[in-house]
């Protein structure tokens, strides 16, 4: 009975993880991993944009992400999907929603729509693109 016991508490971190891991549809397997800024346009040109060198993007394997900008962090979740117009990603943060649009070749860019929302006031446009590891 003990070995039983040991053996259940052994395998249920495992079985846990494959069960979440399987849960991801073919967009949020595609999308995981640490992205640098790739474009970016202020808003206008007396605007001060963040400090973008060093910004990342991190989006881990259990939907959460961070987001490092300017000596910020963000940290929230994500979900991704395709609604037949475009593949999408969803963060969700502070009560926040921001959303962008998944391109590029194997959906290594991800183009923020709404700046202002991710904690780039000054920004009209931001991009992200993928690291390679």
């Amino acid at each position: 009975m003990f070995r039983l016991n040991n053996l259940l508490k052994q395998l249920v971190p495992v079985i846990l993880t494959a069960l979440v891991l399987s849960c991801k549809n073919k967009y949020e397997k595609a999308v995981t991993g640490n992205y640098e800024v790739y474009e970016y346009k202020n808003k206008d040109t007396a605007s001060a944009s963040p400090l973008l060198v060093g910004s990342k993007l991190t989006l881990n394997e259990d939907n959460t992400f961070l987001f490092v900008i300017d000596k910020k962090q963000l940290n929230g979740k994500w979900n991704a999907g395709d609604d037949g117009d475009r593949t999408w990603i969803r963060f969700e943060f502070n009560s926040i929603t921001s959303d962008g649009v998944i391109g590029g070749d194997s959906f290594n860019i991800i183009e923020i729509v709404n700046p202002q929302d991710f904690g780039c006031p000054s920004l009209e446009s931001l991009s992200y693109k993928r690291l390679i590891e």
